[in-house]
């Protein structure tokens, strides 16, 4: 079993074919893809307009080929889970964050600090006190029980979830891929 952040590197070094992840999995390999939280398009906008070719792109700058992504799902989609209360930005100051690298920048604009957490480790994380924060999606947040380790959601959400899948293959070859959640 390959742990979900080495699944990027696992299918550029060719050690597997593809993978359907998130973009925060791997935006270290791919600079750049982190914008697709923010893409206003389907997946069916983006291959009429001309994103899915940009992105392609930036798959190709890696060494890797990006197959499409599923259906963006709604702005909201991630949720930030607190154990300290805070109110305005300067709240944030110091507080211990975590969760995907797509979330560090983000967390350091607001005066936080950074950390990267495995979705395993989110519940022990929050429980142990070693992140005063973590930011993820509400089904995640459920499959791992951090309500029973959070004392705070802040709303409302923000982003949308970017599921991709990406491939070594080379492009032109037709895949019979689907990717739902």
């Amino acid at each position: 079993m390959i742990p979900p952040f080495n699944l990027g590197a696992a299918v550029k070094n060719g050690t597997i074919d593809m993978a359907c992840i998130p973009n925060a999995f791997f935006e270290d390999l791919v600079p750049g893809v982190g914008v697709t939280h923010l893409s206003a398009f389907t997946a069916v906008e983006e291959r009429k307009n001309g994103v899915y070719e940009a992105i392609g792109e930036l798959y190709k700058k890696a060494g890797m080929f990006y197959l499409g992504r599923g259906e963006a799902t709604d702005n909201g989609y991630f949720i930030l889970f607190l154990n300290k209360p805070v109110e305005k930005k300067e709240d944030f100051k110091g507080l211990r964050l975590g969760g995907t690298t797509s979330f560090h920048g983000q967390y350091r604009e607001l005066g936080g600090v950074a950390s990267t957490l495995q979705t395993t480790e989110y519940n022990t994380a929050m429980e142990r006190g070693q992140v005063d924060g973590l930011s993820t999606s509400i089904y995640i947040a459920l499959a791992y029980g951090l309500q029973s380790v959070s004392k705070y959601v802040v709303q409302p959400g923000f982003w949308r979830s970017s599921v991709a899948i990406r491939s070594t293959l080379p492009s032109g070859t037709r895949y019979p891929l689907i990717c739902r959640r």
